[in-house]
């Protein structure tokens, strides 16, 4: 290696570093909030389940092993807050240099690894995640991963090597139960694999069956988390998403739909280069054509055409996902397990556009320069909701009596579940397209929406007739009213005890 280019891959790398520290330096105010946000608090409470096959069979989409890894964080680190946030934070950190690692394999070239590192640290959606508790920044990271892998599988006229297929192989079988959408990677990489490596049979039978025998096992190991794993999805989830699945009635609304959601899945991939939109970010078109571009290039290349078909394939597997009702498409933070895919096009797209140049090592570092210096000197600020909800289950833990009535607003039903002394229970509910939480307290009554809160807690009053009634009231502002005038129309005084930004605890005192 001459001296100049071991400088740069040298000089490279601290960049790579630097940003990825940045980046850190700039998510740590989103670290270790007063209280979870409540979309959050759902996972919370899923993860405080009593019983740890209650929390594996939870009906929510979300792998079953995340949540094992989520326990045990809390377990060990017992703070109620950023233990669970440690997972997505690491990850959405990580991301940074894998991205780096796998632009370099496929493009040989430093300036490119640089530019990746630089628009995965500048993604609005993966800074905003990388504090939340959720699992898309791990799964950007288990693509990115398997893309790395997928870059260095092929070997041209060496062929593909059986011991590293095999790992390739067990890592997409195990990972859906981690990662669902590690399938959209993984099944590309295997699969094609053992296409190419079928070629070789003539040559080197022994290698090609070893390959196919991975391939084999693999595809049912898919088969069988399919089988398990398919009821996370349900109709109500789906209807939540009624425009993001690719219509199939109609050449015409499948090709609006592409032009649509198709073209937004690519261009919220990268960053909008300004330091706005956290959870429906803006988007900008112009990276579009280098996308285009990179596909044809990694295509038209010998040694990089089986890493274009891994990527094609990718989004052929998630438009199909998208036309059965499976996957959505096109829909923000859901999307961002596909991100690292767009970001090999958009680093293959640079080199193939610098490609004829006379000095295009100097017009891709002058990129790179470029973006880096962005994400070092604007690199995405982090907060994370400002909410303080515990102390209403501070004072309710403390307060309340065992013969006291407590009635939940449907938000409240996952505070109270995560930051209550009470033990967890699991359950499915049709109000809900995800689990929800009972705890342990007789007594209690929850609350959902879309009913009329106020008769349903007149009659329940009414019929229980308790001296004194707790109402938990989070996230409810619109129907606390018709719940604390139903109270007083059986008699009740009812107080506020404790009021927090989104929530307010009374107790409710029988006068008769």
């Amino acid at each position: 290696m001459f001296p100049e280019k071991r400088g740069l891959r040298i000089a490279v790398a601290l960049s790579v570093a630097a940003i990825a520290i940045r980046a850190l330096l700039a998510r740590l105010p989103g670290w270790n909030p007063e209280a979870l946000w409540a979309d959050d608090l759902v996972y919370g409470a899923i993860i405080r389940s009593e019983d740890v096959w209650n929390m594996l069979t939870a009906p929510i989409q979300v792998a079953p092993g995340l949540f094992l890894v989520w326990r045990w964080c809390l377990a060990v680190l017992t703070d109620p807050e950023w233990s669970l946030q440690l997972l997505p934070f690491v990850c959405g950190i990580a991301a940074i240099p894998v991205m780096a690692l796998v632009v370099r394999r496929l493009t040989q070239d430093n300036s490119l690894a640089l530019v990746a590192a630089a628009v995965t640290a500048l993604n609005p959606l993966m800074a905003h995640y990388s504090v939340f508790v959720r699992q898309y920044t791990l799964e950007f990271l288990v693509t990115a991963l398997f893309l790395l892998a997928a870059a260095g599988l092929f070997g041209g006229a060496e062929g593909i090597d059986p011991r590293r297929f095999r790992r390739i192989a067990i890592a997409g079988g195990v990972l859906p139960f981690f990662a669902i959408t590690s399938v959209f990677a993984s099944f590309p990489i295997v699969n094609l694999g053992a296409v190419f490596a079928a070629r070789e049979w003539f040559r080197d039978r022994r290698r090609v069956r070893s390959i196919l025998l991975s391939a084999a096992a693999y595809n049912l190991a898919v088969l069988g988390a399919y089988l398990l794993l398919r009821s996370r999805s349900n109709e109500r989830l789906r209807a939540f998403y009624p425009d993001d699945f690719l219509p199939l009635d109609s050449f015409g609304a499948a090709w609006g739909f592409l032009a649509g959601n198709g073209r937004r899945l690519l261009e919220i991939s990268l960053p909008n280069w300004q330091a706005t939109g956290a959870e429906n970010p803006d988007t900008v078109a112009w990276p579009l054509p280098f996308l285009a571009l990179g596909l044809i290039w990694l295509l038209v290349r010998p040694s990089t055409r089986f890493f274009g078909l891994v990527v094609a394939s990718f989004y052929g597997a998630f438009l199909a996902a998208s036309a059965l009702e499976i996957y959505p498409l096109g829909t923000g933070r859901p999307d961002m397990f596909a991100f690292p895919a767009a970001i090999c096009l958009f680093a293959a797209g640079i080199h193939a556009a610098t490609e004829s140049l006379p000095r295009r090592a100097l017009f891709r570092l002058a990129a790179a320069v470029l973006i880096a210096g962005i994400a070092l000197v604007r690199p995405l600020h982090v907060e994370y909701y400002r909410v303080n909800d515990v102390p209403l289950i501070d004072y309710l833990a403390a307060h309340a009596e065992p013969d006291d009535e407590l009635i939940v607003s449907a938000s409240g039903i996952f505070l109270v579940a995560y930051y209550g002394p009470w033990p967890v229970t699991v359950v499915e509910n049709e109000q809900f397209s995800f689990a929800m939480a009972e705890i342990g307290r007789e007594r209690t009554r929850y609350l959902f929406p879309g009913t009329p809160e106020g008769e349903d807690v007149g009659r329940h009053l009414a019929a229980s007739k308790p001296d004194r009634a707790w109402y938990l009231a989070y996230r409810s502002r619109a129907v606390e009213p018709e719940v604390i005038g139903a109270m007083e129309a059986l008699g009740y005084r009812v107080h506020q005890t404790q009021e927090t930004r989104r929530g307010r605890l009374y107790l409710a005192l029988a006068t008769r």
